[in-house]
């Protein structure tokens, strides 16, 4: 990387100032010792060259400040190499002047072995709560590896949606306007990520999802109830 552009890129990080504003009043200016301004577009992009030097565990996944770690776990041994995995990402914490948020930590054993008494890791003497459902990156998985808790949450966040567009219709709005709302506002709920999780559904799960799509058309276009489409 060029000397200067590492020179340009230091300059705009030290003397941040910020105070807090109450109703009547302004607090005096602090200076910070570190961290990066909100909203800035160097600012994810920083994180991401801070982070990548970490390689915790041989399975992976770093999305900003999003770490998942993943190991394979045997049945018949039920160990597992996961608690060296954060050893090690403690270890890099700490040189680096971070610090894990324990609290949205999580731990989950996917498959059949989430049956199974599996001894659990520990963070600083503190052990992590298990889960049997977590939502990462916006799908939710389950540690049975169904998608029973990921279709209840997009239908509930749909349906809640649905009763905006039929607001929308009652004001008047348009077909045309109301079908550009469900497809900017409805449709990226129901299809975020399909091509992870829609090949597993099962009938049922399809129904639930195309139900939303059926009361959508009826909102927008109720005199083509009795066409097929």
């Amino acid at each position: 990387m060029p000397h200067c552009l590492i020179k340009w890129l230091h300059s705009y990080l030290p003397n941040h100032l910020q105070r807090v504003r109450l109703p009547a009043e302004f607090l005096t200016w602090t200076t910070l010792a570190g961290g990066m301004p909100q909203g800035s577009w160097l600012g994810p992009l920083s994180f991401i060259i801070l982070i990548n030097d970490w390689a915790a565990g041989p399975i992976l996944h770093k999305y900003v400040d999003d770490t998942t770690i993943t190991g394979a776990l045997s049945s018949t041994s039920r160990t597992s190499d996961i608690q060296s995995y954060v050893n090690r990402l403690l270890l890099w914490t700490s040189k680096n002047s971070m610090k894990i948020n324990y609290s949205k930590t999580k731990e989950m054993l996917l498959g059949p072995l989430f049956k199974l008494n599996v001894p659990h890791f520990d963070i600083d003497h503190s052990l992590i709560e298990t889960v049997s459902g977590f939502k990462f990156l916006g799908v939710h998985v389950s540690n049975n590896l169904s998608w029973n808790l990921h279709v209840d949450y997009i239908c509930a966040r749909a349906n809640t949606r649905l009763h905006y567009l039929k607001r929308l219709k009652w004001a008047g709005l348009p077909a045309d306007r109301l079908a550009h709302w469900y497809i900017s506002v409805i449709r990226p709920v129901v299809e975020y990520c399909a091509i992870v999780w829609h090949y597993g559904l099962s009938k049922n799960q399809t129904e639930s999802t195309e139900a939303i799509q059926r009361r959508a058309f009826l909102i927008v276009y109720p005199t083509t109830a009795s066409m097929p489409y």
